[in-house]
């Protein structure tokens, strides 16, 4: 009989094989069981590596899940000239819509916003992503919306305020917590560090706050249009400069160029030139921009005979400068009060529990004039330049609470 060799061969090597297997199962069963038995005296177990162990339904663990975002458009534009709001909203559904998630464009204040973020959750579990406000604000008030419906503006003081009062609460870490990013782009408020912190403080609960940031800088948006309808949208940023005078009393630009020269004295810019249009005539050209920063005061006396007569100009002044706790808001706002133009009315004030107290309400007015420059990057061709769209991790241009 002829033998085959072969055949032995391949017999020994699938009996080989099969021992082999059966002995790397054995060592991989009991690595296991040690695993487990150590991670469940330590109160953990990793569901990746537990066999034969009975379903948990009070335990579903969530792993590896993307977290959801969304974008807050939170005004509306009543004006013809400035369409802040429209173009922003242009912008994040033409060039982030999968990016920024579900674009929100109705709620109006920050506990609008928080009820959204409640009642929307994803459901998966998993707290918000990155959560962007796009709304109106600056450097010296902080944010252009209110707390709650026909509530005070968003300023640091009132959000701090609004919390310790329960007039506002931090939202669960189930909704917000310390990995969720709150963008705000809003005109310069990262230079507002108080501002940046309160909004911490109001979204989140102590040790789970927000990684909070903001623009240093403008921002804006243009798009370009086709049969009235936008076709593509670009975000800007723009570097400022500012001078301060008195609202309803503006000096004429040789006497602003000289207020921006004496602030900015190292600056090679034609002041003159940029005050005499409001829009740029190409990127990267100067322009300016005005707004109102509004001082709203209330005082309240026992009766109205000690309510005092401000009938002249020394009198105003007089008790301007006795308003202690005014004068330490004005400082935080770093605009001169020579700046403010003030009116004074006799009235009475009502209290939330129904009280009716004399008082005098001052109001105040300064206006920034603010020129503006797109930040832009050279580039080969007509244009000569494009604009500059930094990340929001990047700490040169948006800022962080905290930082």
């Amino acid at each position: 009989m002829k033998k085959h060799p072969e055949k032995y061969y391949l017999g020994f090597m699938v009996i080989f094989l099969l021992i082999l297997l059966v002995s790397l199962t054995v060592k991989l069963n009991n690595e296991i069981k040690v695993l487990a038995s150590t991670n469940s005296s330590k109160g953990e177990i990793e569901t990746a590596f537990v066999f034969n162990i009975e379903k948990d339904e009070t335990a579903k663990p969530v792993v590896n899940l993307k977290r959801p975002n969304i974008t807050f458009i939170m005004g509306e534009d009543n004006g013809k000239k400035n369409f802040y709001y429209t173009e922003a909203e242009s912008y994040y559904r033409l060039n982030e819509a999968e990016a920024s998630g579900t674009l929100v464009t109705h709620c109006r204040s920050l506990e609008e916003v928080q009820q959204y973020l409640i009642e929307h959750k994803a459901k998966s579990g998993q707290p918000w992503g990155r959560v962007n406000m796009v709304l109106h604000s600056n450097e010296w008030s902080g944010l252009g919306v209110p707390l709650y419906p026909q509530g005070p503006r968003a300023t640091a003081a009132s959000m701090v305020e609004a919390i310790e009062e329960e007039e506002l609460f931090p939202l669960s870490p189930t909704v917000v917590d310390e990995q969720t990013e709150l963008i705000l782009y809003g005109c310069g408020l990262g230079r507002n560090e108080m501002a940046l912190e309160a909004i911490a403080y109001v979204f989140g609960v102590p040790g789970h706050e927000p990684i909070v940031r903001s623009t240093r800088y403008f921002v804006y948006y243009e798009s370009q249009r086709y049969m009235g309808r936008p076709v593509s949208s670009q975000k800007y940023l723009a570097d400022y400069w500012y001078a301060f005078y008195k609202t309803g009393y503006r000096p004429g630009d040789i006497k602003l160029s000289r207020q921006m020269n004496e602030r900015y004295p190292d600056e090679n810019m034609d002041w003159r030139d940029a005050l005499t249009r409001t829009e740029p005539r190409w990127l990267g050209d100067t322009y300016h921009h005005t707004f109102r920063v509004p001082v709203v005061w209330w005082v309240t006396y026992p009766d109205e005979d000690e309510r005092p007569e401000l009938s002249t100009v020394a009198a105003q002044k007089e008790w301007l400068a006795n308003q202690d706790e005014l004068q330490d808001v004005i400082a935080d706002y770093n605009i001169s009060e020579e700046y403010f133009n003030w009116t004074f009315r006799e009235t009475t004030y009502e209290s939330a529990d129904g009280t009716r107290e004399p008082a005098i309400k001052a109001i105040g007015f300064s206006t920034i004039l603010c020129v503006l420059q797109a930040l832009t990057i050279p580039v080969e061709g007509d244009n000569g330049a494009m604009a500059l769209e930094p990340a929001v991790t990047d700490t040169l241009y948006f800022a962080v609470a905290g930082n």
